[in-house]
């Protein structure tokens, strides 16, 4: 997913697509980086109708870290609801109860953890963390900030 406001329309044909396929399916969006972008100085498009353009944008990726002392939140999320928001963590070595408090209190509706490394080509994503299942437990009774 580019970060590109030019490339919103494309965005929301697939969304459209997906929809007309089989309604009710949540799409989610990876722009890979915390700002939007207008190289084209374009004026149909605006930072919300990129954040409207799928159902879910990841809003951070990178170690826990990262996430509870580097995190900066962008303008174009504050007062987002917290289905449009989630933060990906990985490298994570085990399950850590704080860190779905921390998405929460930021507002956040999903938390995708994996212990997965990016080290190298290494793909964090291609299965699931060695804590699935106490991590899927303990979020089923976790209440998000802002869900709607």
């Amino acid at each position: 997913m580019s970060n590109d406001l030019a490339d919103v329309g494309s965005f929301q044909d697939s969304n459209g697509d997906v929809d007309s396929v089989q309604s009710g399916v949540h799409t989610f969006g990876n722009p890979g980086t915390t700002f939007v972008n207008n190289p084209s100085s374009q004026s149909t498009f605006t930072a919300a109708d990129y954040v409207d353009s799928l159902d879910t944008i990841v809003s951070f990726e990178s170690t826990s870290n990262d996430y509870t002392s580097n995190y900066k939140s962008f303008l174009y999320r504050e007062g987002l609801a917290s289905k449009k928001m989630v933060p990906i963590v990985h490298t994570q070595a085990d399950w850590n109860r704080s860190l779905v408090e921390t998405a929460s209190q930021r507002g956040a509706g999903f938390l995708y953890v994996t212990n997965g490394s990016m080290a190298g080509d290494d793909n964090p994503y291609d299965t699931l963390s060695t804590f699935w299942t106490d991590m899927a437990d303990w979020c089923f009774g976790v209440q998000c900030k802002r869900c709607s």
